[in-house]
């Protein structure tokens, strides 16, 4: 089996791994890079071209090169889970820099039969990750095994896949692709996210006015545990519009999910940014019910901001949404994003 690391093994981000045997290529991963000025090869320079592309989950550094797949052949089928596939097309809805992926999609399922390519043989692993539905790979090819880790971690809301995979872990491994990215840090103490749950259940319970929890809207398990926080101190959560259409995506897979959304949750109400706004105007026949939905769910209907905890995008747009409720009293802000 010959082996290429396209991108990622000296950043965080932009990950793509080539795996090539025989006359069949696939790619895992491919991703952009997150550190500013890191440059990506052109698609059609990255050889051998593959015969099919694996995504890890539905985060840009993992698949946010995929679009670039139709440039080079539209034919090249790339597989995922049905959750990551409806996450990347909510994240186009609503972002004009994102394009729907047009080449084939295929949805794989974790521990059901392997996916078959050529000489390949691909099993999904479950892995606890901020992205839902996230995945490392089994692959067996030529009579070795390699396994590739995605992202994963263990103090997530799903910490058991993590404790399945040191429990049960693939078997006669050659060579593990593991991800970094705690290297180097061996000090640092890593909350789990419940603990974040009841220390910011504490901080909302205090509030005078309103708290931001300034985040990614593609960190599910911090919106998770945001919600829940929010419900701990008898507040209510406010969310956008892109933020509400990422929970209806879990409720569309899977209706029976303890996880957060409008349709399930009643003390929800969305703010209307007007960007988005007006996208959702612009394709209310494409959005259906959701679109009645958030129109009753309007923010801000109590008489006290206090009774608020509001999920915030680390933009300008909303950094000036703070500073004006900020002008009036003192507001807690609790910043979680990612930090290169």
């Amino acid at each position: 089996m010959k082996i290429i690391i396209h991108k990622g093994s000296q950043e965080i981000g932009g990950n793509c791994i080539s795996l090539t045997e025989a006359d069949t290529t696939i790619w895992l991963d491919f991703g952009l890079p997150l550190s500013k000025g890191s440059e990506c090869k052109k698609v059609s320079e990255m050889k051998p071209h593959p015969n099919a592309v694996f995504l890890s989950h539905a985060h840009l550094d993992h698949y946010g090169r995929i679009k670039e797949l139709n440039e080079l052949d539209s034919s090249i089928p790339v597989y995922m889970s049905k959750l990551t596939h409806d996450l990347i097309n909510a994240l186009c809805d609503f972002n004009s820099k994102q394009a729907r992926l047009k080449n084939p999609v295929e949805y794989f399922k974790a521990f059901a039969n392997p996916v078959r390519l050529g000489p390949f043989e691909i099993t999904a692993w479950p892995v606890d990750h901020s992205a839902p539905d996230a995945y490392a790979f089994e692959i067996c090819a030529g009579g070795k095994t390699v396994f590739y880790s995605g992202d994963l971690r263990a103090h997530g809301r799903m910490h058991n896949a993590f404790r399945n995979l040191i429990q049960r872990p693939p078997r006669n491994v050659d060579l593990m692709f593991l991800e970094g990215t705690m290297f180097g840090r061996p000090e640092e103490k890593v909350k789990s996210e419940f603990e974040l749950e009841l220390e910011m259940a504490e901080v909302f319970k205090r509030q005078t006015n309103i708290s931001f929890v300034v985040t990614s809207g593609q960190n599910i398990d911090r919106i998770v545990t945001t919600v829940k926080a929010a419900n701990r101190a008898k507040k209510t959560t406010v969310v956008g519009i892109y933020n509400a259409w990422i929970m209806e995506q879990f409720y569309k897979d899977n209706p029976d999910t303890g996880l957060p959304c409008l349709r399930k949750f009643e003390d929800m109400e969305v703010f209307f940014e007007e960007g988005q706004s007006k996208i959702l105007e612009a394709k209310k026949e494409y959005f259906g019910d959701f679109y009645d939905l958030i129109h009753k769910r309007h923010a801000f209907k109590k008489r006290s901001f206090k009774d608020y905890v509001m999920i915030t995008a680390p933009n300008k747009f909303y950094s000036e949404v703070i500073k004006r409720f900020a002008s009036h009293s003192k507001v807690n802000v609790i910043f979680s994003m990612w930090k290169d």
